[in-house]
């Protein structure tokens, strides 16, 4: 397959922190294409859920460190992998999107929602990682990767991933029903794209790690 020739790769500010954070990239194609998105360090979902139940954002480039070497090594990994899929998939071009919240939703009950259950978990009791399934009064069905951020995190680092890219992760301090069910609600109240930009084929996080570093050691 072709790969995208990338002409530059420019950030929206210079890290005061190369170790933490996250910052808006710009990335121009040869071919004329503007493709713009989140990078943020490694350890970032860990702040996101310290004072929330779970946390899910538009699509975000995981690297160990915002030097911006470490980010164009990323991006040429993305350019060069399926003609350059993950970059239109992460390309955001009304800015990045957040949400965060707690388990108990304050949110008015979607009536979307037929069921949410947790699948697939790596252990019947303190699960660390598993799916969970959305299922709406339409019937379709949505598969949502989720792990919790420390597992996240721990494994990336035990991996010896230098970045991440692909398919994304609804992070949860706990897991929980609880806390699935709300992020659920919150998925559902903006329509479709949440759970469309998350439907997963059902496998889970450490899966998901392993191939990803067999391609990208």
């Amino acid at each position: 397959m072709p790969v995208l020739r990338i002409r530059s790769i420019d950030l929206d500010k210079q890290p005061k922190d190369p170790g933490r954070g996250n910052i808006g990239v710009r990335v121009a194609l040869e071919q004329g294409r503007i493709c713009r998105f989140s990078v943020a360090t490694i350890g970032m979902p860990l702040e996101w859920v310290a004072d929330a139940d779970f946390a899910f954002s538009s699509p975000v480039l995981f690297v160990k460190d915002l030097r911006k070497s470490s980010i164009e090594e990323a991006i040429g990994a993305m350019a060069a992998e399926m003609s350059g899929y993950w970059l239109r998939y992460y390309n955001t071009q009304n800015g990045p999107d957040f949400a965060q919240g707690r388990g108990i939703s304050k949110l008015p009950k979607s009536s979307r929602l037929a069921t949410v259950d947790l699948v697939d978990l790596d252990a019947p009791v303190h699960a660390q990682t598993g799916v969970v399934e959305i299922r709406l009064k339409d019937s379709r069905l949505f598969s949502v990767l989720t792990a919790t951020a420390f597992e996240f995190v721990e494994t990336f680092q035990q991996m010896g991933l230098k970045f991440y890219f692909g398919s994304q992760v609804l992070f949860l301090r706990e897991i929980s029903h609880e806390a699935a069910f709300a992020a659920a609600e919150a998925m559902a109240k903006k329509g479709d794209r949440w759970l469309c930009i998350f439907d997963t084929p059902r496998t889970a996080l450490p899966r998901i790690l392993s191939e990803f570093k067999s391609k990208h050691a």
